[in-house]
């Protein structure tokens, strides 16, 4: 019985700290979430030029949301794709300024974008959001795509 004892009080005293470790290690790669975004007002369209990706929510609610992959131009011109569980849906258009934001309109609906950085970092997160003719909105957080 007392070899049991002894064990017990050996694993605790060898898994407090490693559990401590996975803790802290857990709660830095998570620590981006939790800061609050600042806007960055867009004054050139070359400022938010490349690759942009991460999930499109709609609402009404879907069963799944969607990866976007977003291409922006330094003319404004853009492209992008949404992968879904039926296919891939593509289209393209032209970002312009107005307010420091990304504005584009179409018949078929519109897109607003404003750049945003996590207080105190230097990444930048682009959050979109829109609405198409239909009545469906869209939304999303993109960052810059990493290679």
């Amino acid at each position: 019985m007392k070899f049991f004892s002894q064990l017990t009080h050996t694993m605790t005293m060898v898994m407090l700290p490693v559990l401590g470790c996975a803790f802290v290690a857990c709660s830095a790669l998570d620590r981006t979430q939790a800061l609050p975004l600042e806007p960055i007002p867009v004054t050139d369209l070359k400022v938010v030029a490349g690759t942009w990706e991460g999930i499109m929510v709609q609402s009404p609610p879907t069963r799944s949301d969607d990866w976007i992959t977003l291409r922006i131009q330094g003319d404004g011109t853009y492209h992008f794709e949404m992968v879904r569980t039926i296919g891939v849906f593509k289209g393209s258009g032209r970002f312009f300024l107005e307010d420091g934001k990304l504005e584009a309109k179409s018949e078929t609906g519109w897109a607003s974008a404003q750049l945003h950085r996590h207080v105190g970092m230097d990444d930048m997160v682009l959050k979109v959001e829109g609405s198409a003719s239909h009545g469906v909105t869209y939304r999303a957080q993109l960052t810059p795509k990493r290679l």
